[in-house]
């Protein structure tokens, strides 16, 4: 069948591609790809902060509710985000209220939302929040809007009366 001397074809690439990946026991095979661990989104980003009152018709009192919409953006050309990827937080700064009589009654509690659909690749998506507001006029209020808590990008929204 083979001349006596001779190496069949198939052996020389063969030996050449066994030589390319080292054998012997590790901890982790040579093969195998590194699992792919979760990362936030570096191409989210913090978009329009818009602050506007809303009010909701009732009895003995009106409801006034402040909403925050926050807007994200996707910055990359190619990869839509999905769903839960992109968390926003959104925690209560300083309160000035126009009498000292609302002083330290009004404190309302720090929010974090996840954004709940894909952004498509130089999309956006908005989140809502909204706030109750005390019967007392406030001259203003502000909130810091984080994207990626604790460590990421942040800006600061103001709502003052008019």
């Amino acid at each position: 069948m083979w001349k006596k001397g001779r190496i069949p074809f198939f052996v020389f690439p063969t030996v050449l591609i066994l030589a390319c990946f080292p054998l012997g026991t590790h901890s982790q095979s040579t093969l195998s790809q590194p699992s792919p661990q979760r990362d936030v989104s570096p191409a989210a980003r913090l978009g329009a902060l818009h602050l506007r009152v809303k009010t909701i018709e009732g009895s003995p009192a009106p409801l006034k509710i402040l909403e925050l919409e926050v807007e994200i953006n996707n910055n990359d050309p190619i990869r839509t985000i999905p769903p839960g990827e992109v968390k926003v937080g959104v925690t209560p700064g300083e309160i000035l209220p126009s009498s000292l009589k609302t002083e330290g009654k009004y404190d309302p509690s720090p929010e974090e939302a996840a954004v709940t659909l894909p952004i498509p690749p130089r999309g956006s998506r908005s989140l809502l929040f909204g706030f109750s507001l005390p019967p007392e006029k406030l001259d203003s209020i502000s909130f810091e809007v984080q994207i990626h808590p604790p460590g990421g990008e942040k800006k600061t929204a103001t709502y003052q009366t008019p």
